[in-house]
This record gives C-alpha cells, sequence and structure tokens, in this order.
C-alpha cells in the first residue's frame, strides 16, 4: 500500500513490533473519534502523534530486524505489561 493510504497505526505498524494505545490518557474529542464506527481509523494516527500509542518489539527478533519507527511511537520496555494486562500474547516462532 502506497503511502497515501497509510494510515499510522490503522493500517501500518513498524515491521518487527506489536503496538497499543492509551485512549485513556487521551483528550476527550479523541476518545469520542476513536469510538466513532468508520471514523475511528483516523484517530489512530492522531493517537500516535500525540504520543498515546506504543510499541512492543518481538522478542525473536534482533534490533537490526526491526522496522523504522516513525515519529510518535512510544517504545515499552521488553518486560513491560500494560496495567490490567489479562491476556498472555506469545510470538510466533
Amino acid at each position: 500500500m502506497g503511502a497515501a493510504g497509510r494510515l499510522e497505526g490503522w493500517n501500518h505498524i513498524p515491521e518487527g513490533y506489536g503496538a497499543r494505545f492509551d485512549v485513556r490518557s487521551a483528550p476527550r474529542w479523541l476518545r469520542a473519534l476513536f469510538h466513532t464506527p468508520f471514523l475511528d481509523r483516523f484517530a489512530y494516527p492522531l493517537l500516535v502523534k500525540r504520543g498515546h500509542g506504543y510499541l512492543q518489539p518481538s522478542p525473536h527478533l534482533a534490533d537490526e530486524e526491526l522496522g523504522s519507527v516513525p515519529d510518535g511511537w512510544r517504545i515499552d520496555p521488553p518486560d513491560y505489561e500494560p496495567p490490567g494486562f489479562w491476556t498472555w500474547l506469545t510470538w510466533a516462532e
């Protein structure tokens, strides 16, 4: 997909990373946009731009194998678990 159709966080996440979004800390208008059908896809790039998008690198990849990270994303430490994290995700090998 070309850059014109790319929405950071919606249909593009850097190679080798998993993403999460801290919607609770976003402004009220952005949370409303996030919960609006169809328009929600435009909230993701704004969440990333405002620093509410977090990336978790795959533990199975070396730093050289990870994709470049555009401005706005925050990188979680490798052992970080978000508060209230109930689901254990495993990376496919």
